[in-house]
């Protein structure tokens, strides 16, 4: 097993440890971001396409991957939930969630992008 963590160009690490192993069932790995000017990791080739799409885009100033931790209690119970990407770009701060559709469509992950997205939104970011 391996493990790496990904650090901005301030020298911050990520949040969350980045690991793979043999088997693994989702495809995680490094990108050359030319935003960041370093590799920004991803854990799905879902993260990896949207991590090129915002990679291309101008307005978006810098890329972080996993980048903090998020804990409520929402409705007694105390929720966890670390967002795959914080994108600085023009308009502000925007937090991203990839999922697949299929796993959208679930109530707990509906449910944690509903509470994720009120949060973010209270501090004014998108």
């Amino acid at each position: 097993m391996g493990e790496r963590q990904q650090r901005d160009v301030s020298g911050r690490v990520s949040k969350r440890a980045f690991r793979w192993y043999n088997g693994q069932k989702h495809y995680s790995g490094t990108c050359w971001s030319s935003t960041m000017r370093d590799h920004v990791i991803y854990e799905s080739r879902l993260e990896l396409a949207r991590l090129l799409f915002d990679d291309f885009d101008p307005s978006v100033r810098r890329i972080l991957a996993q980048p903090f931790l998020l804990k409520a209690e929402v409705e007694g119970k105390v929720r966890k939930h670390i967002p795959d990407y914080l994108l600085i770009s023009e308009d502000g701060p925007v937090v991203v969630d990839v999922k697949p559709g299929h796993r959208v469509a679930k109530p707990e992950v509906a449910f944690t992008f509903d509470w994720t997205r009120r949060l973010v939104e209270t501090r004014g970011w998108r």
